[in-house]
């Protein structure tokens, strides 16, 4: 899937982003990752689409109480619908996987 738009982040700061918070997600391990430009290419891709996907949603947000502004609460409260989204589907799915791994014992 290719990103929507011609617009493009710059992909220093995402390869530096990631490459710090790989780096610093598990503390007690002290690894220094690389990051290749196929990884930083996939990252860009999600979050150009993210802004995408959520776009129409933020905009209702605002519009609801009069706005033509953007402001944090409405991307805030997107992307909380989001996250609750794909937490639900991730239970939902491994609470299928389990059941299914009972019931083929």
């Amino acid at each position: 899937m290719k990103c929507k738009g011609n617009v493009r982040l710059p992909k220093s700061t995402l390869k530096r982003l990631l490459k710090e918070a790989v780096d610093k997600a598990d503390a007690k391990y002290d690894y220094d990752f690389r990051v290749s430009a196929e990884a930083v290419e996939a990252l860009e891709e999600y979050i150009i689409n993210l802004i995408w996907r959520t776009a129409p949603m933020i905009r209702r947000s605002a519009q609801r109480e009069g706005r033509k502004t953007i402001k944090e609460k409405d991307i805030k409260a997107v992307l909380e619908q989001e996250h609750e989204q794909v937490f639900r589907i991730e239970h939902e799915f491994l609470e299928v996987e389990t059941h299914e791994g009972l019931c083929g014992n």
